[in-house]
Parts: structure tokens; C-alpha cells; sequence
């Protein structure tokens, strides 16, 4: 079916019409020896025949093989395409088959334009995926254990691990299965992610072994599971793999992909909340596809970006990033532009208000996707997309007030412990280093007022609780942090500061808790206290207290900006323009407090 190049007619990809797709047609064989050459059909996709999909790994770019269809015609094609084909087709259980290298002409852009917008649909509708993992087999014996015949016991329920079972997961050859499950090379790949959370039923192909795609995370979780009682000092956990870091992520979006008609879903934002987690850690061999291969997972009704391969790379985020917020009237995405300077980027010169989707995160946004969070410091008005004559692509007009000033700045302390890879383990205390932030508060306040109080800090520095991972916490944080949350924290905080010691003297006024108590709310207070990573506190003009990204400086302004729910921090320029530096939180303006005009009282500021 798929040879070597040799000389045969080149297959002749007709223009299809609207919402028409082309499908692989699979001929059953009376001769399993023997296997018939298959036909490209055209189908609309409003009707089609039961059809499964295929995900894997282009590999190599150089199509050194030939593909063979009915009547003597044939179209070049990857080697892992052909090597694809031939362990999947006895498994196809429809006799159709969508292959995005087949069923698309990729020498017509025209063509990829009209189906790479389609394939969220293509991928919803199928049957199911296949999942090519690849032919190398490593840790023979750990895959015959867990899927030869069905997971086993402790895998099919809910177990409890001790420090017994967790012993021998805690061995070298049990953590070398596990990572080169995660470090399979389709995990690397952007394309991949929407062919497997779109379909309902994934199957994955790893050699000879056959298993789905839920049985491969129930031992991912199962081993992630029986890391706390593992002993090793040097120990690093597999939550921070890339190929965990998307794995979860496909497997929370399929989980929402069966409950999209629940009321919580919110799908702009988890669109481009999950473009964040993928597009760093996913590789492309085109840099539109950083973003159109995840086109399919935007279900927003009211976006269309549309996939144009014809233009600039580099106007790709512009595009997206302005069709966000013009359709959906919201500002809310500014919480994913700030991301690791360390990180390479593929897009080195982007507007100051375009996220680049190529870095990793550096700062978690104030409004969490996902989440209830009281703030509406615009009080609910809207963004209004505002064409100037005369202005590039590059800037966005938005409209708003200034409401005061960075007058001081006072960065946390760097403390060991990324949050962002592990909220379980970093050192909260040495990174926020409250202590030396009330000291320095005191020192700067004016001598006739007194300094803010330390729960006051505290509060802003957490930004009233606005992230948290667990979601019992978002719902009883979703109006703030209440007092008794805030008594909770601080004692926490400073538990954690001060440890007990034997011959300390004066124990006895420290609060009784016992280890899981501790455990619990020390997570708590890391988790809410991630708001803080790559932020810094600042005071303005007026003596109130705000939460900014480490960017900004003396000087820059705090606005209500119409379609943010939270303030945003600009900085002036030569030019009269701005600079959006990101999201704050601001002391008495979270709840549309400082609000006192309408929408046609408002200033214009261009950003870019």
C-alpha cells in the first residue's frame, strides 16, 4: 500500500466544496496477504459515514515513501506515515480513516486553509482516534503487566498507597517506565493535543500493545499518586515532565468535552488558558500552527480566527489575540502575557498587550480561568473595538480612566522553588519574606499615619485569594478572603516562618496543629500565594496598596480600563501611546468602587 518511491501517477487533489471533507476508504480484504489499494472519497462533513481518525508524529519532513490509491495513482508521503498505516489499518473498525497527510492537499494552501478550519469539527465527529505511539518498546515487562490483560487490581479502584506500595514505584526501573511513557516523542507535538480531547473514545497504539487513552493516565496518576512517601532528597517529581504537564491538560479537557452543556463552562477562556500550557511545551514545523493547531479547542461561537497560512507568521498572534477581545468584549487574556524572558520565542517583537504563546507563563493571571472571582473594577462595562484611522494591526485602542500612580515599588525576595512547577514544595516564606516588606512599609509611610497592618499586606500580596487550583477554594473564595481566612493564612504564614523547636521557650503560645492540618493549610497558602510569583507589591500616590507585575517601576499609571476585570498597569511613552504592562491588583477598585462615568466619558488609550 505504501512503497518506496517508484514511478506511478501522481494523485490529482480536486478543490473541494464548502464543509466537504475527503476520507481514506478502506476496502475490506478477502486476503489479509493481499491488501486492496484504498480510494480518497469526498464527504460532507454535515453527513458523514462513521469514520475514525489517526494522530501521530510526521517525524521527518522529507516524504521518501509513496502512498498507493486505487487505479495506479499515489502521493508521497513520511516514512511514520506509512509505518502509521500499516499497524493501524487492521485495527480500523469503519473502513474510513480521516490522515491529515492523505485527506488534505498539502501542496494547496487554499486547501489547508478550508480543512485545518474544519478539523475540530473533523476530530469531534469522528468514531474515535487512533494513537500512534511510535514502534520502540521500552520496559516490556511494565506495559505486558499493565495492559496486557486490562489494568490490573490496584489500578482498576481507588488504592490508598502506603509506604510500602509506594517503595517499589520509588524504584529506578518503575520511575524509567513512567518517564518514557511521558517522553514519547507524540507528546512533543502541537497537533496531537485536539486529536486527542475532541474525539469521545481514544486508543493508543505503542508497539504491539493496544490501550486507551484513560488506562495510560490512571498510572500516570497512579505513580504520581506515590510520591509523597517517596524518601529519595534529590527526588524530582514527574508533575513537572512536559509531557505531564500536557497529558493533564488533555485529560481535564476531555473530562469537559462530556460535560460542555454545564453552566460552569466558559469555553474563550479555557481556549486560550490551555493555548498557554500547550503552546510552550508543544512542538511545530510552521509557526502558525503555535496557534492554529489549536484552533479546534476554541468553541466559542462568537471567535473565528481563521487559519490563513499566506499570511506573516508574525501577525498570527496579533490576529488572534485582537479577535479575542473584540468578540468577546473582554480584556481578560492580558493575565497570560507575562512569560519566562528565559524562554526562546518565536515571536521576538510582539505589541505589548499580544501574549507570546511560544513561553511558558512567568505569572499566573489575576482573573484564574475557571473561576468565580467577584472582581469587576470596570463595574461590567465592556471593551468596544475601536478602529483609528491610520492605525496598525500592531495597537489596540481601549477605553478607561487612570485612577492613580505607582509611587513605590517593593519586589518579594527570592525565595528556592519555582511555584509554578511544584506548589507543594516552594518556600513561601523566603520568597514573599513579609517581615522585611512590613519593614520597609513602615520606613516609606508618612510619619503621621500608621503603616498598613501586616493581614492588610498579606491580603494584598494573596490578591484576596484570587488563585487557587482547588476547586472547593475558588467557590468559597469567590467574594474574597474572609476574616477568619485571613487569621488562618497569616498564622500559617507564620508557623511556617518560625518551625518549633525543641528548646524554644515560648512554643506555648503558638497555635496547636497537628501534621495533615499543617500539611493542608500550608498548601492552601502556597497555592493562594502563586498570585504573587513574578509580582511585586506597589504603593501609589494615595498610599494604597496594589499587587503589579515585576516590570513595572515609579511612575507608571493604574487604570480602569473598560473591559478588564481587574486594573490594568500602563506606562507612558514619548510617542503619547502606552505600554500595557499587565494586570494588578488595587486596593478599593475591585469592585467597580472608583467607578463614577459611563462608557462615553471615558479616555482612550492606544496601546502598543
Amino acid at each position: 500500500m505504501a512503497l518506496h518511491l517508484a514511478t506511478t501517477a501522481t494523485y490529482a487533489y480536486k478543490p473541494l466544496a464548502a464543509r466537504r471533507i475527503r476520507l481514506l476508504k478502506l476496502p475490506k480484504d478477502v486476503d489479509s496477504q493481499c491488501q486492496l489499494a484504498p480510494t480518497l472519497v469526498d464527504v460532507s462533513l454535515d453527513t458523514p459515514p462513521a469514520y475514525e481518525t489517526v494522530s501521530y508524529v510526521w517525524g521527518e519532513q522529507i516524504k521518501s515513501c509513496l502512498f498507493n490509491f486505487s487505479f495506479g495513482t499515489s502521493v508521497p508521503v513520511t516514512p511514520t506515515l506509512r509505518a502509521t498505516i500499516e499497524r493501524l489499518r487492521p485495527h480500523c473498525q469503519t473502513c474510513y480513516l480521516w490522515v491529515d497527510q492523505l485527506c488534505i492537499d498539502q501542496a494547496s494552501i487554499p486547501d489547508r486553509n478550508q480543512q485545518v478550519a474544519l478539523m475540530g469539527e473533523i476530530y469531534s465527529k469522528c468514531q474515535r482516534v487512533m494513537i500512534w505511539l511510535g514502534q520502540d518498546v521500552h520496559h516490556s515487562g511494565y506495559l505486558a503487566y499493565y495492559f496486557n490483560d486490562g489494568l490490573p487490581p490496584e489500578l482498576q479502584r481507588k488504592t490508598n498507597h502506603t509506604r510500602v506500595s509506594s517503595s517499589r514505584l520509588e524504584q529506578p526501573d518503575a520511575q524509567s517506565f513512567v518517564r518514557f511513557l511521558l517522553a514519547l516523542t507524540w507528546f512533543t507535538r502541537a497537533w496531537v493535543v485536539q486529536e486527542a480531547v475532541l474525539p469521545p473514545k481514544a486508543s493508543c497504539f505503542l508497539g504491539p500493545f493496544t490501550f486507551s487513552i484513560e488506562d495510560l493516565w490512571a498510572i500516570v496518576v497512579h505513580h504520581r499518586a506515590a510520591e509523597r512517601y517517596f524518601v529519595q532528597t534529590e527526588y524530582s517529581s514527574i508533575r513537572q515532565h512536559p509531557g505531564y504537564f500536557v497529558l493533564n491538560e488533555i485529560m481535564r479537557l476531555r473530562q469537559q468535552e462530556r460535560y460542555r452543556s454545564k453552566r460552569t463552562h466558559n469555553p474563550a477562556i479555557c481556549f486560550y488558558h490551555s493555548l498557554s500550557i500547550f503552546a510552550p511545551r508543544c512542538m511545530t514545523t510552521s509557526r502558525h500552527d503555535i496557534i492554529y493547531s489549536f484552533l479546534g479547542l476554541q468553541r466559542d461561537p462568537r471567535v473565528r480566527i481563521i487559519p490563513d497560512y499566506d499570511l506573516d507568521w508574525s501577525v498570527v498572534p496579533v490576529i488572534a489575540t485582537s479577535t479575542i477581545c473584540e468578540a468577546t468584549e473582554s480584556l481578560n487574556l492580558f493575565g497570560m502575557l507575562h512569560r519566562k524572558a528565559g524562554d526562546e520565542s518565536r515571536w521576538p517583537n510582539l505589541p505589548s498587550w499580544v501574549p507570546d504563546w511560544s513561553r511558558r507563563l512567568e505569572a499566573e493571571p489575576m482573573v484564574f480561568p475557571r473561576s468565580w472571582m467577584y472582581f469587576k473594577s470596570a463595574s461590567g462595562m465592556a471593551h468596544k473595538a475601536r478602529k483609528s484611522s491610520g492605525l496598525p494591526a500592531s495597537h489596540l485602542v481601549v477605553r478607561g480612566k487612570i485612577i492613580s500612580e505607582v509611587a513605590h515599588k517593593f519586589p518579594f525576595s527570592r525565595g528556592s522553588g519555582e511555584p509554578l512547577a511544584n506548589r507543594h514544595g516552594w518556600d513561601v516564606c523566603s520568597y514573599l519574606n513579609i517581615r522585611r516588606l512590613h519593614h520597609l512599609l513602615k520606613k516609606t509611610w508618612p510619619n503621621d499615619t500608621t503603616a498598613p497592618p501586616i493581614v492588610r499586606l498579606l491580603k494584598v500580596i494573596l490578591a484576596d485569594g484570587s488563585f487557587t487550583l482547588n476547586q472547593k477554594l475558588r467557590e468559597h473564595c469567590s467574594e474574597g478572603l474572609l476574616d477568619s481566612d485571613m487569621d488562618e493564612l497569616a498564622a500559617t504564614y507564620w508557623f511556617l516562618e518560625s518551625p518549633v523547636k525543641q528548646e524554644d521557650t515560648e512554643t506555648t503560645d503558638r497555635p496547636k496543629m497537628d501534621d495533615d492540618d499543617m500539611g493542608k493549610r500550608a498548601t492552601r497558602l502556597r497555592d493562594h500565594a502563586r498570585v504573587a510569583w513574578g509580582r511585586q507589591l506597589i504603593v501609589s500616590r494615595d498610599w494604597r496598596l496594589g499587587l503589579a507585575h515585576i516590570t513595572a517601576h515609579e511612575g507608571d499609571v493604574i487604570c480602569i480600563v473598560h473591559g478588564s476585570k481587574v486594573p490594568l498597569v500602563l506606562r507612558r511613552l514619548q510617542s503619547g501611546r502606552y505600554r500595557l504592562i499587565g494586570q494588578c491588583y488595587f486596593e478599593s477598585v475591585m469592585r467597580g468602587e472608583e467607578v463614577t462615568w459611563g462608557e462615553d466619558d471615558a479616555d482612550e488609550f492606544i496601546l502598543e
